[in-house]
């Protein structure tokens, strides 16, 4: 094992070792790995600043114990650029008609699929939604979508809510 091997093409006969040649081989990979993530990861000045808010609990059957995310409800907070559009089916979500104006303010109610107590359990989802449009169907037998302004941290909270709760909507006076 710690014999010395000649280079190929070398009169002198250069040994190289097991040992030397495994060094050079890993601070190669080093080298490479480096390059590697300087084109991958982001300069900081490029990552934009945004709160942290720990991910929406993962479930891995709908069988399982699950509890609701973590509530956050204020649309004051975000600036209104901010706003991201959410699509959900007219039928989805129960409270709502196909002749409600745009920019009406509506709450988002939800009761979980399946219950996380013994009990039903409803839990105000979102505060404050806006609601942009009324989409007819793309097709004829399709449904018509209500499209709901949502601030960032608010996508989360309802795409688990569309997942695992029954939906219902509250117009805000």
């Amino acid at each position: 094992m710690g014999q010395s091997r000649l280079c190929r093409g070398s009169k002198k006969g250069l040994a190289v070792t097991s040992r030397n040649r495994n060094l050079a081989l890993a601070a190669g990979a080093v080298v490479a790995l480096a390059l590697i993530m300087w084109n991958v990861v982001p300069e900081p000045s490029a990552v934009t600043a945004s709160p942290v808010h720990s991910p929406a609990p993962e479930a891995a059957s709908p069988t399982a114990s699950t509890t609701p995310p973590p509530l956050e409800n204020s649309l004051a907070e975000e600036p209104v650029t901010a706003l991201r559009s959410y699509s959900i089916g007219l039928h989805e979500l129960s409270g709502i008609t196909p002749d409600i104006p745009p920019g009406t303010h509506i709450e988002i109610w939800a009761s979980w699929d399946p219950s996380v107590s013994k009990e039903p359990q409803i839990q105000r989802l979102l505060k404050d939604v806006v609601i942009e449009r009324i989409d007819p169907p793309f097709l004829p037998e399709g449904p018509t979508a209500v499209v709901l302004a949502l601030a960032p941290h608010q996508v989360k909270n309802m795409l688990w809510g569309d997942k695992y709760g029954d939906l219902a909507a509250v117009v805000i006076e």
